[in-house]
């Protein structure tokens, strides 16, 4: 006997098995596992950032669950998410669930940091909570002093403009071309040295080359001299005494000259005997006469007689 079911029983059979894969379907993609036992762990947060529910929940990057449910404390302003994890996940008490941005567009994921402690986490109790450092707090952390040397370096380069705008007015172009042109005369001057220079250089080889030829006599000259160096040092004792020898010659001249000039012995009356030294001039120069007129007259003086006969005395 086939059973008549009417069509409202239809359409309401087919209602429910819809709603029912409707709901499956939203848990699904909300990352609840749907043939598969699982409990919950809780973490409570000062700030989310953006977390919502169905992120995934992972450990080491392998997803272990979803977030189930976000709650907002009205007293304390605190949030408390809720996490689904598989069964035979077990969590260390001392663990951490970090919120962390999954990619670049900011998506948020829980992730598990696993502690070391033996006692593991039961259904509904509560692990320690963290936010990891977000991209763009990253780039803003790195951004901002950048930014602040950027506008470091506006100040400086709007000081430089201003003070080229000064150093390019016209008085100081003619300034900057003064000394351009001297600079420009100064370079001519350089290289006129340098060219005296290399000949310099050019006669210091050429000096160079008649050393290196002249090495040999230059040589025998060093002999030389050594071997004279040599002698001398060998008579430097015959060279002391004659030098002493010397020494007292000049010791006795000089006591010499201290009597002489004390006047005493004859050459020193002479020298210091006025008087007498005028008699002695005057005596020289009546010498002098009688020679003279000994030379004119001889007969005055003379007398040779062979007979005897006595000569005419002259007249005066």
């Amino acid at each position: 006997m086939a059973l008549n079911i009417s069509n409202e029983t239809k359409v309401g059979s087919l209602a429910i098995v819809a709603v029912t894969l409707l709901i499956l379907g939203f848990n699904f993609l909300n990352g609840e596992e749907l043939f598969q036992t699982s409990y919950t762990l809780t973490a409570r947060y000062k700030n989310i950032d953006g977390l919502i529910p169905g992120n995934k929940v992972v450990i080491n990057g392998l997803q272990v669950g979803s977030v189930k449910d976000l709650k907002l404390d009205q007293k304390t302003g605190l949030i408390f998410a809720t996490f689904t994890l598989k069964k035979d996940i077990l969590v260390p008490a001392d663990s951490k669930a970090m919120i962390y941005a999954s990619d670049l567009l900011g998506a948020k994921s829980v992730a598990i940091i696993m502690g070391k402690e033996k006692k593991i986490l039961k259904d509904g109790e509560m692990v320690g909570d963290s936010i990891a450092e977000t991209l763009s707090n990253k780039v803003m952390t790195e951004v901002l002093p950048l930014k602040d040397r950027f506008d470091a370096l506006l100040i400086n380069v709007d000081a430089l403009v201003t003070n080229l705008r000064t150093v390019l007015s016209d008085k100081n172009k003619a300034n900057i071309e003064g000394t351009l042109e001297q600079i420009n005369h100064l370079t001519h001057g350089l290289d006129s040295i340098l060219s005296k220079t290399n000949g310099i250089a050019g006669d210091m080889k050429v000096l160079s080359s008649g050393l290196a030829n002249q090495s040999a006599n230059i040589e025998k000259t060093a002999k030389n001299f050594t071997k004279f160096s040599d002698t001398l040092a060998a008579s430097s004792g015959t060279l002391k005494q004659t030098l002493e020898k010397a020494n007292e010659s000049m010791l006795s001249l000089k006591s010499v000259m201290a009597k002489l000039d004390k006047g005493e012995g004859s050459a020193g009356l002479i020298l210091n005997d006025k008087k007498l030294y005028e008699n002695l001039n005057a005596s020289t120069k009546s010498l002098d006469s009688l020679l003279v007129d000994l030379k004119a007259h001889p007969n005055r003086y003379l007398h040779f007689s062979v007979f005897g006969k006595k000569e005419k005395q002259p007249k005066p």
